[in-house]
């Protein structure tokens, strides 16, 4: 992958590229159901990064459309139904991203972990509100903020 993910390796990456699915899934579900304009809209922003948005991040955004729609379903397919239950079991793998963050040098730790933060609000404005979009579903409030992978403080110079 990118040369800003060279410390991690092949299969870190490959769990990196998971992050987009599991948090399109943990915002899209956060209140009960995850519906059509949740799903659509972030391969939306999925394509849309990987050609306009950092530059150091297109072939990350690039890996994560290529098998976007498999990735989400193998997912759907193996989380649990009932809501608490799917909540920790998306949390708990998204909480597997600390320590591959913690690998990336400062700068490029900054840029995908506020990537991710910028990514959970577009799918939670998807639906709902005019023309299902720009509101926020108190279940999407309480996990946009992705409490469970560590916060990285700001960067200079960015």
């Amino acid at each position: 992958m990118n040369a800003i993910f060279s410390e991690l390796t092949t299969e870190e990456n490959l769990q990196l590229v998971d992050a987009i699915p599991l948090i399109t899934l943990l915002v899209g579900t956060a209140d009960g159901t995850l519906d059509t304009y949740e799903t659509e809209w972030a391969e939306r922003v999925v394509k849309f990064r990987s050609f306009s948005n950092n530059e150091d991040l297109h072939e990350y955004y690039t890996k994560v459309g290529d098998n976007f729609d498999e990735r989400l379903n193998h997912f759907i397919r193996d989380m649990p139904d009932e809501a608490a239950a799917r909540k920790s079991y998306l949390s708990d793998y998204l909480a597997q991203m600390n320590p591959l963050i913690a690998k990336l040098n400062g700068h490029d730790a900054y840029r995908i972990y506020h990537d991710f933060l910028s990514f959970a609000k577009h799918v939670a404005k998807a639906s709902g509100g005019i023309l299902y979009m720009a509101n926020v579903s108190p279940g999407e409030k309480k996990v946009i903020e992705l409490d469970m992978i560590d916060p990285v403080e700001n960067w200079p110079g960015i």
